[in-house]
């Protein structure tokens, strides 16, 4: 699993959007330095002159209007209200109620100002990668609080064009990871990126095989101990993963001349709970697979974010999707339930560690829980669609979440047969769904095959 799952977006906000403005390179008028601040429920009418703006914006523009270019948004971080200090005590670290509301009302006007940006492409997005967050500050109840600033999406040129006069924009840049053969160069890391260099050759031992060999598909394995990523909770370790995936793409981009087919493996853990402003799972990734050449991985391996480079017999590259795109007129496939159980080894490996105390407690009333499923719907890569009505990614949503409900039937059936409960709710994107069990029901459910992971849901609202 790359950078984490694609999510469709649901801006929000109501009123005409601007996606049919004058699309010319002088768009808009110069607002100056002073930044435009967020405020609560209004998006500004402004737009800004786009000049300098936009990273190599002679190949966007002079593109063919329907050609799709994977890019990053940066949103500016001055449009929000500064986080003030605490009593006696202007430490970043520092936690405090006076400080808890101003963290809370900036979070909500990151999501506002995440909105506002977005809805000048229409109110659906597609496949937005969350690519930046802010390094959190904390609650006094010492939960995070997400703050996004870059984004990854799909855009034509008119629509980068179109993005970056609003003045929420920072900057649009080629995506991380996508520079290597496009014949852009690459873009600076953020500069909250280490710049330390490390011995390379203890990341290489179980790589040396592809010296001689050329471009050969290998597996960059991220350093997700509690040096990079402190056990402090699903939700911060997933947003410094993502600040992390950033920071080693950019090095890709850097240190990689040629592009190369997608490597067909995941490496992916985390929970189902899901934070503003882009919706992201609470999920980290540990493993990059890309095709690499053994001068590459030696550049790469040198990035303090990267633990190990390898590869093995038998890893291959991904040509094409099996599935994709989806044959809309095939019967959806229907999954036969079996009563065969796994034993107790594996269904221990289906709980967390430092959550199973919290699933054990559940004796007689039962808790909400996330179950993850294996199979289910093969995403896509969707249509390219900027403004609704989108038939043809509706109808993609559709079939993938009907082939994910099919695939659940087994599952729910299970859970209603020794007393439990389960959510109705189908996601298109991801073969799972939530479900109120005792810890017996839990350990019944997890038995079956096809279940991968139960995790307590988290039931607080993000703040």
């Amino acid at each position: 699993m790359d950078a984490g799952v694609g999510v469709q977006m649901d801006t929000g906000v109501g009123g005409q959007t601007d996606a049919g403005a004058d699309l010319r390179m002088d768009v808009g008028v110069d607002v100056g330095a002073g930044a435009i601040m967020v405020t609560p429920d209004h998006c500004p009418s402004e737009r800004e002159l786009i000049g300098g703006k936009i990273y190599a914006e002679t190949a966007y523009t002079k593109a063919t209007p329907d050609k799709v270019w994977p890019v990053a948004v940066w949103l500016r971080a001055n449009s929000l209200p500064a986080v003030p200090d605490c009593p006696g005590d202007s430490a970043r670290d520092a936690r405090c109620a006076a400080r808890d509301a101003a963290l809370i009302e900036r979070q909500h006007l990151n999501v506002q100002e995440v909105t506002c940006a977005l809805n000048v492409l229409g109110d659906r997005i597609v496949d937005a990668q969350p690519l930046w967050y802010e390094l959190p500050y904390h609650l006094t109840s010492g939960e995070p609080v997400p703050v996004g600033l870059g984004v990854g999406l799909l855009l034509t040129g008119p629509q980068i064009v179109l993005l970056a006069a609003h003045p929420f924009v920072e900057a649009i840049q080629p995506a991380p990871g996508t520079v290597p053969g496009s014949g852009f160069g690459a873009p600076g890391a953020p500069d909250e990126c280490p710049t330390a260099s490390e011995d390379p050759t203890p990341k290489l031992s179980r790589l040396t095989q592809i010296q001689g060999k050329g471009r050969q598909p290998a597996l960059i394995a991220l350093d997700v101990s509690e040096r990079v990523l402190p056990a402090a909770g699903d939700r911060e370790r997933a947003i410094l993963n993502t600040r992390q995936i950033t920071c080693v793409k950019r090095r890709i981009d850097a240190r990689v001349a040629e592009a190369a087919p997608n490597v067909s493996y995941n490496g992916a853990a985390g929970s189902l709970d899901v934070f503003p402003p882009f919706g992201q799972a609470a999920a980290v990734t540990t493993v990059i697979g890309r095709g690499l050449t053994w001068d590459d991985a030696v550049g790469l391996a040198s990035h303090p974010y990267i633990a190990e480079i390898w590869t093995f017999d038998g890893l291959q590259y991904e040509p094409t999707k099996p599935g994709c795109p989806p044959d809309l007129g095939a019967p959806i496939p229907t999954v036969a339930c079996t009563d065969q159980r796994e034993p107790q080894e594996a269904i221990d490996g289906k709980f967390a560690a430092a959550q199973r105390a919290q699933l054990e407690s559940a004796t007689t009333r039962p808790i909400d829980v996330g179950i993850m499923l294996s199979g289910g719907a093969v995403i896509c890569p969707a249509p390219a669609c900027s403004v609704p009505p989108c038939p043809g990614l509706t109808s993609y949503e559709q079939r993938w979440t009907d082939e994910n409900a099919a695939s659940q039937r087994c599952v729910r059936d299970l859970i209603t047969s020794v007393g439990g409960t389960s959510k109705p709710d189908v996601l298109w994107i991801i073969n799972g769904f939530y479900a109120s069990l005792t810890w017996d029901q839990i350990k019944a459910v997890a038995a079956y095959p096809q279940v991968t992971s139960i995790e307590p849901s988290s039931s607080a609202p993000p703040p």
